[in-house]
Parts: structure tokens; C-alpha cells; sequence
């Protein structure tokens, strides 16, 4: 058994779940479960949201170090059940390295969401929350558009730069700005639903539960990360709507004097 790749390809499988979703309790149970149902019964594991590192202890008493650094986070729990399906898999069966290689591969190579599926599925949450926060229909139908023109922005300010604060400043601005611009032209009626309807397109909501899990579950410190983190995503999201929607006063007053 080559323990080295062991380690190098059950790292992967760690970062993998840590990227898509996962909480820190997860991941290291997983890993540990994979290096026991191997016969490795000394290991080491510390996780943090932004880096796992691992020592384990061979039945040959040899010692093996290795670490992986998790430079962004999504959501994707198609993935990570996936992942935990593959994890039982190995701890039920011990297959060969090469096959857990193969099965990582192909797990990465399967295609994420449509990205027009989930542009239209914002659309359709931000719609329908409209209409829960009483708004007209005319609020509505604003609130979906703006909710798909949110996530085509959210794609792209997100191949740019990967800070997750800056993504949702900008992106909530853009949004904002359309929303204002949408009442002012008389296509909406209540901004405040419109732009809350949006807002909430935004909210981490597996990141705040999964920095509760952590904390609840002993992780204080990958726990108070995600909340920071958290923290930090929210403010974004409120100052990039402030913003949007004092500047907004500020555009449509420049329009006016231009106009006039």
C-alpha cells in the first residue's frame, strides 16, 4: 500500500467536500473513517476553512505529513453526497488508489448546475418572494428580472476576482441600481420589497448554519472563521443596496438636469 498517494488523494477528497459545502466535523470524520478502514489508526487532522493538514502514522511506523490550501467556497451538496457515497464506498470495499483517483476525477469532471436553470430559479425566488412580502405583481415581475440579471452578474464579476466580499458589494449594487431605476420608471412600486426580494438571493445561509454546526460541535475556530466570514459576505450585500439605492437619487437627478 502506497500511503503517501493514500494521503494525497483522500486530501482531495477533503478539499473537495470543504470547497462544495461541507462543515469541518464532516470532512474529518470522513478522512478518518478512509485512513482507518486502512489500518492507520495514528492520525492528526486539522482543519480550518481554508486549509486542511494531515499526519498519519503507518502500520510500518512511518510518518506522513501533507497539506492542501482551499482558496474559495461554494455550494454545491449534489457534489458533496456524492463525495460521502464515494467515502463509504472506500471504508466498505479498501479499493485500489487508482480507482479512488478516477472516481475524484470524474466526480470534478461531472457538470455543474445549468447556469441558465439557476439564473431562471433566481428569477423565480426573487418573484415569489415579492409576492410573499405583499407586493404587486408589477413588484413581482421586476424582482425576478433584476434576480436573473443578479446571477448572470454574480457569474461574471465572479470569474474576475474571488473575493467574496467585493463579489456581493458590486453585485448588489448593480442590483440596487436597477431596482431604483425600476420604480422611478414606474415598472415597480414598492422598492423596498423589490430590493429585500433580492437581498435575500444573497444571504449565506449553508455558511452561517455550517459556522453554528462547527461551533456547536467543538470547531470554535473553523466556526467563528465562517462567521466572520459570514458576517462580512451581509455587510457586503446591505452596503452594496445602500449604496445603489442613495446613488440611484443621484443618477436619476443627473438624467433629469441633462434632460431638461
Amino acid at each position: 500500500m502506497n500511503y503517501e498517494l493514500l494521503l494525497d488523494k483522500s486530501l482531495q477528497i477533503g478539499h473537495d467536500l470543504l470547497v462544495n459545502g461541507a462543515e469541518i466535523s464532516r470532512v474529518d470524520d470522513t478522512l478518518a473513517h478512509i485512513y482507518k478502514a486502512y489500518g492507520i489508526n495514528e492520525i492528526n487532522i486539522f482543519t480550518i476553512t481554508c486549509s486542511i493538514v494531515i499526519t498519519i502514522k503507518t502500520p510500518e511506523n512511518k510518518i506522513y505529513t501533507q497539506s492542501i490550501r482551499v482558496f474559495k467556497s461554494t455550494t454545491n451538496l449534489d457534489r458533496v453526497e456524492r463525495l460521502n457515497a464515494l467515502s463509504r464506498y472506500i471504508c466498505k470495499n479498501k479499493p485500489s488508489i487508482e480507482y479512488i483517483s478516477k472516481q475524484i476525477d470524474k466526480i470534478r469532471k461531472r457538470p455543474m448546475y445549468n447556469d441558465k436553470i439557476i439564473c431562471l430559479t433566481y428569477g423565480m425566488i426573487a418573484f415569489t418572494l415579492a409576492i410573499y412580502f405583499s407586493g404587486t405583481f408589477a413588484d413581482a415581475i421586476v424582482a425576478g428580472l433584476i434576480g436573473i440579471i443578479l446571477k448572470i452578474a454574480l457569474n461574471f464579476v465572479s470569474k474576475i476576482d474571488n473575493n467574496a466580499p467585493v463579489i456581493n458589494v458590486l453585485v448588489s449594487f448593480i442590483a440596487g441600481i436597477l431596482a431604483v431605476f425600476a420604480v422611478k420608471f414606474n415598472f415597480g412600486q414598492n422598492l423596498d420589497i423589490i430590493v429585500i426580494s433580492n437581498i435575500m438571493l444573497l444571504i449565506p445561509g449553508v455558511a452561517l448554519t455550517n459556522a453554528l454546526r462547527d461551533m456547536i460541535q467543538g470547531d470554535t475556530m473553523s466556526g467563528t472563521n465562517r462567521l466572520i466570514e459570514t458576517i462580512l459576505i451581509a455587510a457586503a450585500v446591505s452596503f452594496g443596496f445602500v449604496m445603489a439605492t442613495y446613488l440611484g437619487g443621484y443618477f436619476l437627478w443627473l438624467i433629469w438636469l441633462f434632460k431638461y
